[in-house]
């Protein structure tokens, strides 16, 4: 759950995530995601939604984009970390500055 309110278009919201993890990484794991709505009168509203995810380990992943011709231009992965980005072009063209 997040520790603060987020704004988007004049509107307060928690956003809230719920990892469900299966004990076998190849199995159909699921990320909830919900935000709740924080209305001016003290309401909430609450929209949810179940989606389906297969994780990847980051090798896969840059193993997977070069194979489509793809190169990294940026990779933050750390083992270490929550998450990371990893930002490919088209392998042969320069990345933007």
């Amino acid at each position: 759950m997040a520790d603060r309110l987020v704004r988007r278009q004049s509107r307060d919201a928690v956003v809230v995530y719920n990892w469900q993890i299966e004990q076998r990484w190849d199995e159909e794991h699921h990320l909830e995601i919900a935000v709740a709505q924080v209305a001016s009168d003290g309401s909430v509203l609450t929209h949810s939604e179940r989606l389906s995810c297969w994780p990847f380990r980051q090798e896969e992943l840059i193993s997977q984009l070069q194979a489509v011709g793809l190169a990294v231009a940026s990779n933050t992965f750390d083992p270490d970390a929550e998450n990371y980005t990893v930002v490919a072009i088209k392998a042969g063209v320069p990345a933007a500055v």
